[in-house]
């Protein structure tokens, strides 16, 4: 027969109470709307129709206004979000993608989220400009080490993430700092392979020419060293750099680095990266095309090992050398002028 639990009974003058948790907090389930005060920073042409006005770049350190407003589409207040700092908003977390510009009664914008506790991956740089000028999230990373508390940056770093001092609010920690001129080494070897190749390059080839009086027919860039330069992977391949365009790192190897160096008198070996060097500079030093005949003052580059040799006439402490190298096989979201590097952060909001 049926059993009737005698408890499930209105209570006069009791009510009850069951909710208490609304969602985990690592991407708090909360209804934001984006400030639509903020302005467009860029067009991002992957977003798609409606979706391509950012005010809120991917990686951009959010924060939360301390009054809500009314959303327009619910007639509610909401909770506005807006970039942490500006007009009083507290940090609350970062935004995992691009937040987009919306407008009354237009079928753009999106909805959107923040994350509070995840472990990311930020390009970072000691450029103040060049960071600053980035459309994404980013580190400045002056000073910054291995370990290092974060805070967000304000003026023309806001959004992006800085170095915490004493007092500051703390939203992250710097757990590795990757300044290899290849960012986890392999990605490289990602390029067309020989069926791109002959499609790219038609039926009519150009760049052949015979060695001799009737010798057969061969490609110029053997000979001279860059036939595995042009982005395609085969057999032959030797220099592998990348898809151009996408792992190539031609942005980032626009980066200008410097390594602080102590000088014997005499010879001096200094290892700079691991890839191909593109350019060197010394201060009161002179660059010279041999090794073997260098001089006291003047350095030869290594350009393939990424070595620099230096003749000192004299013990010098703390010599800067600035250079730039290639950079193939950089991630997309890492290929910058001005990054150095990747450095992966775990977020304390």
């Amino acid at each position: 027969m049926a059993l009737y639990e005698n408890q499930t009974k209105l209570k006069p003058g009791t009510r009850s109470n069951t909710k208490l948790v609304v969602s985990g907090g690592f991407s708090p389930a909360e209804q934001f709307i984006v400030d639509p005060k903020l302005p467009v920073l860029f067009n991002y042409e992957y977003g798609g129709p409606g979706q391509k006005a950012v005010v809120i770049p991917k990686g951009a350190v959010v924060g939360v206004k301390p009054v809500a407003e009314i959303d327009y589409e619910t007639g509610k207040t909401k909770s506005v979000l807006t970039l942490a700092g500006r007009d009083g908003a507290k940090a609350i977390g970062i935004a995992p993608y691009n937040f987009t510009q919306n407008i009354k009664d237009v079928l753009t914008g999106n909805q959107p989220t923040v994350i509070t506790r995840e472990y990311i991956e930020l390009p970072f740089g000691v450029d103040s400009a060049k960071i600053a000028a980035l459309q994404f999230g980013a580190l400045y990373a002056e000073g910054v080490q291995n370990g290092d508390l974060l805070t967000y940056g304000t003026g023309d770093l806001e959004g992006k993430m800085i170095k915490a001092t004493a007092g500051d609010e703390i939203i992250g920690q710097v757990y590795a700092m990757e300044a290899d001129a290849q960012i986890q080494g392999w990605l490289k070897w990602a390029m067309w392979d020989e069926t791109a190749k002959s499609q790219d390059e038609g039926s009519d080839r150009v760049g052949y020419e015979a060695p001799g009086r009737g010798g057969f027919p061969f490609d110029a860039a053997y000979a001279d060293g860059t036939q595995d330069q042009a982005g395609y992977l085969d057999q032959y391949t030797t220099t592998p750099t990348g898809v151009p365009g996408l792992l190539d790192g031609r942005a980032r190897s626009l980066t200008e680095r410097k390594q602080i160096a102590d000088l014997e008198a005499g010879m001096n070996k200094v290892e700079l990266m691991d890839q191909e060097l593109t350019q060197v500079t010394i201060a009161g030093f002179t660059e010279v095309a041999s090794k073997d005949l260098m001089a006291a003052g003047e350095f030869y580059v290594d350009a393939k090992e990424g070595i620099v040799y230096l003749n000192s006439a004299a013990v010098v402490a703390d010599k800067v050398i600035n250079y730039k190298a290639a950079a193939y096989g950089t991630p997309a979201h890492l290929d910058f002028d001005g990054v150095l590097g990747a450095a992966r952060i775990l977020l304390r909001f």
